[in-house]
This record gives C-alpha cells, sequence and structure tokens, in this order.
C-alpha cells in the first residue's frame, strides 16, 4: 500500500487557477474604483463650473476676482484670489466647502482644488484669457486617464492641461513615472 502524501498536479492546477481568479478581480476592482474617482473628479470640475457660472448670473461679478483689500474698481473678471474664489460661492450657497482647510476644498484624490485664472501677462498652463479650476496632487496616469477619457489625450493643449503646479506658465507632458504627480486645470469660460 503506497501512502504517499501530496498534492497532485491537478490540485496544484485548481489551486492556482482560484488564486490567479481573486488576484484578477483585485486587479480589477482596483481599476474600477480609480476608474469610479477619475470621473468623479471631472464631475468636481462640472460642480465648480456650474457654481461659476451661477455666481456670474446672480451677481454679475466674476467670484474671486478681488482681493480684501481691493474694490470694484479693480475688477476685471479674472480670479485672482482663490480664497474668496471659495468663499464668494459659500455665500451665494453655491458651493459646500464644509470641513475644509481655509475653505478650500479637496478634490477626490485628496489634493485640494484651486481657482485661479490665466491672463496675457502671466499664462497658466498656456491658458491666457481664462478662469481655471485647478486640481493638485493628481497622479499624472490618472489625469491622464481624465483627459482621453474627457478632451484630447495630450496634457499640453485642450481643455485640460497638466504641470507641476498651478502656477506653471507652460502646460507639460504627463509622465509615466509611477507615482509622478502633478496640476490639472480646467477652463471655466
Amino acid at each position: 500500500m503506497n501512502n504517499s502524501k501530496g498534492f497532485t498536479l491537478v490540485e496544484l492546477a485548481i489551486v492556482l487557477m482560484i488564486i490567479g481568479v481573486i488576484l484578477g478581480g483585485v486587479v480589477k476592482g482596483t481599476e474600477l474604483v480609480t476608474n469610479a474617482k477619475t470621473k468623479r473628479l471631472y464631475r468636481d470640475y462640472q460642480n465648480v463650473q456650474t457654481a461659476y457660472l451661477a455666481y456670474l448670473d446672480r451677481t454679475g461679478d466674476t467670484p474671486g476676482d478681488i482681493t480684501d483689500s481691493q474694490t470694484d474698481a479693480d475688477r476685471d473678471n479674472k480670479i485672482s484670489d482663490n480664497v474668496n474664489f471659495w468663499q464668494e460661492l459659500r455665500s451665494e450657497n453655491l458651493f459646500d466647502t464644509a470641513g475644509t482647510t481655509d475653505s478650500i476644498p479637496n478634490h477626490v484624490f485628496g489634493g485640494s482644488m484651486t481657482a485661479t485664472s490665466g491672463v496675457t501677462a502671466t499664462a497658466v498652463m498656456g491658458f491666457t484669457n481664462n478662469n481655471l479650476a485647478c486640481f493638485n496632487s493628481v497622479l499624472d496616469k490618472n489625469a491622464d486617464s481624465l483627459d482621453r477619457l474627457f478632451d484630447d489625450d495630450n496634457g499640453t493643449t485642450g481643455e485640460i492641461r497638466h504641470a507641476a503646479s498651478a502656477t506653471a506658465t507652460a502646460a507639460t507632458a504627463y509622465s509615466s513615472t509611477d507615482g509622478a504627480t502633478g496640476t490639472i486645470c480646467i477652463s471655466l469660460d
């Protein structure tokens, strides 16, 4: 009587197949979560744009156009004060920034959302006459995915542009380096 202990090749194959199915499910699940977050980031942009346009419609002014030390005579319809932008939207009950630092909201990937403008004298990512919503600390692979879904899949052109920060004058291509992050800005006008 041969009483050897061990696994047969069929049993090992079944175990390896089960492990493969489990790993495949985990990888696909992670991909689904990332895709959902990418689409949520774009919805965040749409919510900011809707609030921005509603503020313009209600008040006739651009939110964040002047700082606290300026007067109405300084208005040029360009966002110049990020904190005032969010406070003015909140004052009209157009955007909820509750629970965020200095009333500046965070986006779904954890970075902050900022508002700025590109003007002819100081372009932002190549935008020269636009008010912008910017999303900081976004993984380049997620930003590229967003650009692929909603724009032209090019970080240097189109309505969605990429750079190291929202103060960069020129847009840059998305990095293929794992873990690289940057800022994307999208025109509000």
